[in-house]
């Protein structure tokens, strides 16, 4: 038993130095085939950019500052790529030496399938975390996603709709320490805050006794327009009551510029 545990030794030793030979003899093939370039002297940077048509078909540029600090990394995939990673490039910005931000641009098979065609992904250059994600859709889809993190866990989430004309132009979600949704604001565009009179709303929801979230309470915010033509109401506020086979009850608050109740219903 002593001597087939030792086969068994020396057949995976035989093949690790196979795997390490085989590994480092394809990397050698690689680096002999890149090609290096400087292709500008001063680019946007102030610095030189350097440009490598590598052997396993991307092409790698660097890009540094007036003083010699890498500022930007960008990898171009091409379809004969060995491994299929579903992008077609890369960039990656620093600030003097430290990685800022990631950015990822998706092969169309891949923006097909999830509807995200570039992510962004930012980071503190002093602790090197991850901090907020950004993801754009593909058209005619033009709204994105920002997502805040801290300590690992998201914090706030922002969806922004840049081309909505009517109806709400930025939500803005706050999360608790277990990542569920308590606040959200919303903005609404310029067309719905001169038509409906309000322009931003904040709504709060929490756990009921049966442990569904629900939402407990709604803010309006309403235009100083708004406020001349209905006795100076600047706010509304919703408290909602919940009751076992009963419909929702809602109660409404309205206040002035100096937060005094103007009246209720």
């Amino acid at each position: 038993m002593h001597d087939t545990f030792k086969n068994r030794i020396s057949v995976f030793s035989v093949a690790v130095f196979v795997f390490v030979f085989l590994l480092s003899t394809q990397t050698s093939v690689l680096l002999s085939q890149t090609r290096k370039e400087v292709i500008s002297e001063k680019n946007e940077f102030g610095g030189r950019t350097i440009e490598y048509t590598q052997g396993d078909y991307s092409i790698y540029t660097e890009y540094f500052d007036v003083d010699g600090n890498r500022a930007k990394e960008e990898t171009i995939f091409s379809s004969d790529y060995p491994i299929d990673n579903n992008l077609r490039r890369l960039n990656v910005y620093y600030f003097f030496g430290k990685k800022t931000h990631e950015e990822r641009i998706y092969t169309s098979s891949y923006a097909s399938r999830t509807l995200i065609k570039r992510s962004i992904d930012h980071f503190d250059r002093h602790s090197g975390d991850l901090i907020r994600r950004e993801n754009h859709f593909v058209r005619p889809f033009t709204e994105y996603s920002v997502v805040f993190r801290e300590n690992g866990k998201k914090t706030i989430i922002e969806w922004h709709y840049p081309d909505n004309i009517d109806g709400i132009k930025k939500n803005v979600s706050y999360l608790d320490e277990d990542e569920q949704v308590v606040r959200t604001e919303s903005f609404y565009t310029e067309k719905t805050a001169q038509e409906n009179g309000y322009f931003k709303r904040i709504y709060f929801t929490e756990y009921n006794i049966n442990k569904f979230r629900r939402k407990s309470r709604q803010e309006w915010y309403f235009t100083p327009e708004h406020a001349k033509q209905n006795h100076g109401i600047v706010k509304k506020i919703e408290i909602f009551h919940y009751a076992v086979a009963r419909p929702v009850r809602i109660e409404s608050f309205y206040y002035d510029k100096d937060d005094k109740l103007v009246t209720k219903d």
